[in-house]
């Protein structure tokens, strides 16, 4: 599961860097990850799935911080090799 998460986070986060997301910043780790776990956990109700729902809760907000972790460093990574 691990590597295939590593696969597709590396695509999500090529898709929004190649679609202009605004800078990432420190505060936007929590808020995006906090925001994954309660659409997944209140508004979807994985919390009636018993474990099955919290790991997978768990998981996707883990999955979403490797998301704008990636993102995070091709912005930063690449426009200093833009002003080089």
């Amino acid at each position: 599961m691990l590597e295939k998460t590593l696969v597709w986070t590396d695509m999500e986060a090529q898709a929004l860097f190649d679609a202009q997301h605004p800078p990432v910043f420190w505060w936007r780790f929590p808020r995006m990850m906090l925001t994954k776990t309660w659409q997944r956990l209140i508004k979807e109700q994985m919390w009636r799935d018993g474990t099955v729902g919290w790991i997978s809760v768990i998981f996707e907000s883990f999955d979403t911080f490797i998301i704008y972790a990636k993102l995070w460093e091709k912005q930063v990574y690449d426009s200093k090799s833009r002003h080089l």
